[in-house]
C-alpha cells in the first residue's frame, strides 16, 4: 500500500500504491510507517499522492496528526503530486496551511532534502 524510497540517509519519499484512496482503513498504516521512519533518524518525508483521488475525513485527520508528530520531531513532512481536486479539499480542511502541499510543477526534491 505504501512504498518507501530512501533518497539519502535522512530523506524518504513514500509512494501510495495499489490504491487511489486514503481512508480510515489505511491511514493508520501510513502513520505507523512514518513514525518508524522518524525513529530511524529520517528528517524529511515526502508523501507522493500522485495516484490518490480520494481522501476521507479520517485520513485528513491522520495526515494532520502525522504532520504534528513530524513537527514535534523536527521532521519536514510534505504531500506532493496533489491533484487540483484534492488541493481544494486541503484548502478547506487545512485552512491554517499546517501541511505543506504541492504538485509536480512546484516540488524540487533536491531542495526538500537539503533543507
Amino acid at each position: 500500500m505504501f512504498d518507501v524510497v530512501r533518497i539519502n540517509n535522512s530523506s524518504v519519499v513514500i509512494n501510495v500504491t495499489r490504491t487511489n484512496r486514503l481512508n480510515f482503513l489505511n491511514i493508520e498504516m501510513l502513520h505507523l510507517q512514518v513514525k518508524k521512519l522518524m525513529n530511524s533518524y529520517c528528517r524529511s518525508v515526502l508523501l507522493n499522492l500522485e495516484n490518490v483521488s480520494f481522501i476521507d475525513s479520517k485520513a485528513f485527520e491522520g495526515l494532520l496528526r502525522i504532520n504534528e508528530i513530524a513537527l514535534q520531531n523536527a521532521v519536514r513532512f510534505k504531500c506532493f503530486n496533489v491533484s487540483q481536486e484534492l488541493k481544494e479539499l486541503f484548502e478547506l480542511i487545512n485552512n491554517d496551511n499546517t501541511i505543506e502541499i504541492g504538485d509536480r510543477s512546484d516540488i524540487d526534491i533536491n531542495y526538500f532534502v537539503e533543507v
